[in-house]
């Protein structure tokens, strides 16, 4: 056997897999460095789409040259050829499955390798983004944002609540029924922080684009908030008094048209990193600190 036809049988068997991530990870160096390689660089979904394909393609190719050894050796053995085992489509083919199965399997493992090769494609893309120097300010900047949210949801192990600092704010207080708030309170302050950068990570690597996803939730926490204060209207004004139940509800009109006001501007303006880091920074303010808030009784 030639070196060439063994480091081909090793290619398809994933024998070079664990080098997959090393590799992209060179290629990307070497797209900011090159020229030639630079049009890598320019979009993350050609990167994905890239990768995807190779692995596509890797499977599909297993595929096609085991149903040809079968075609061509029907019961041939392959044993004999000396190729590695580990695969799952040798395995079929050494249990003497037919050639629909074959197909079947290889199709099977075609779709695995393309989803593990973009998985792999994304890791390596947010590690190389994640590592270079012209994103580190706006990097540093959105973590900063993000870790004064604690200072708002932080309130409420201080004074308690309800109160008009601390309305205990639904995203805080559902998740305090789960686990105990007194030994878990300064673990539960952190859901906005971590609900601000999980939203929107694209804001660490310096997008000023607002992603669709954000309307649709400034959208659904405005209608909630109102079916929110019309359930529990009552039981404010019952439990709560009517002073601090006005209070809230005008407070949350207030947040509602402001951030109106800078979704207006975001759509109309052009594209902001500012714009985008503010609005999503008051929008989960909002989430953290003042929506939803406890109207009734207390647990």
């Amino acid at each position: 056997m030639s070196a060439l036809s063994r480091l081909f049988q090793e290619w398809l068997s994933g024998f070079f897999g664990p080098l997959v991530l090393p590799f992209m990870l060179f290629v990307l160096w070497g797209g900011n460095k090159s020229s030639s390689l630079n049009w890598l660089m320019q979009s993350r979904k050609r990167w994905l789409v890239l990768w995807t394909c190779y692995g596509l393609g890797k499977g599909i190719a297993l595929g096609v040259f085991v149903l040809f050894r079968y075609l061509s050796d029907v019961g041939g053995g392959t044993f004999d050829l000396g190729w590695p085992t580990s695969s799952d489509i040798w395995s079929a083919l050494h249990l003497g499955y037919s050639p629909g199965a074959l197909l079947v399997v290889g199709l099977l493992r075609a779709m695995f390798e393309g989803a593990l090769d973009c998985g792999l494609a994304a890791l390596s893309w947010w590690v190389f983004e994640w590592s270079s120097p012209h994103l580190q300010t706006h990097r540093t900047t959105t973590i900063h944002c993000g870790l004064a949210l604690l200072i708002p949801s932080s309130v409420g192990i201080i004074g308690g609540g309800p109160t008009i600092l601390w309305p205990m704010p639904a995203l805080i207080m559902i998740p305090s029924y789960f686990v105990p708030f007194e030994f878990f309170g300064f673990a539960l302050v952190a859901v906005p922080t971590i609900a601000f950068l999980l939203w929107n990570p694209q804001l660490l690597r310096g997008e000023t684009g607002l992603p669709k996803r954000t309307y649709f939730l400034f959208a659904s926490t405005v209608l909630l908030s109102i079916g929110w204060f019309a359930a529990g209207w009552n039981f404010g004004l019952k439990y709560q008094g009517p002073l601090l139940t006005y209070t809230l509800c005008i407070i949350n009109g207030l947040w509602a048209l402001f951030l109106s006001l800078l979704f207006i501007r975001s759509w109309k303006g052009p594209p902001s990193f500012a714009v985008n880091l503010t609005l999503h920074w008051v929008l989960f303010a909002w989430l953290g600190w003042y929506a939803f808030p406890h109207l009734g009784e207390l647990p």
